[in-house]
């Protein structure tokens, strides 16, 4: 199978519009792969409504996206420690 371009590879797909994410839904397109996340607002808190889930979901076509991905937020995180400190 041949290499593709970068720019003959179609983009992720980003789908819902919500403010208030408490499902984080990762597909992988090529494999039928699926992961759900449940998300916390803070860490202190306990309390996940998941009967009414807020989803945001994201479709990767291959594992460069993914990897495209993870880089950006690492470098995303980066960024805020330089600026706010490391957090945990």
């Amino acid at each position: 199978m041949p290499l593709k371009l970068l720019s003959e590879v179609e983009e992720m797909k980003i789908i819902g519009n919500k403010e208030s994410v408490n499902q984080i839904s990762l597909t992988h397109k090529g494999i039928n792969a699926r992961f759900n996340c449940f998300m916390k607002p803070f860490p202190y808190c306990n309390d996940i409504d998941t009967s009414n889930p807020e989803i945001i979901e994201i479709i990767f076509k291959d594992s460069y996206e993914i990897d495209n991905l993870i880089d950006v937020l690492e470098k995303f995180k980066k960024e805020c420690f330089e600026h706010l400190g490391e957090w945990r």
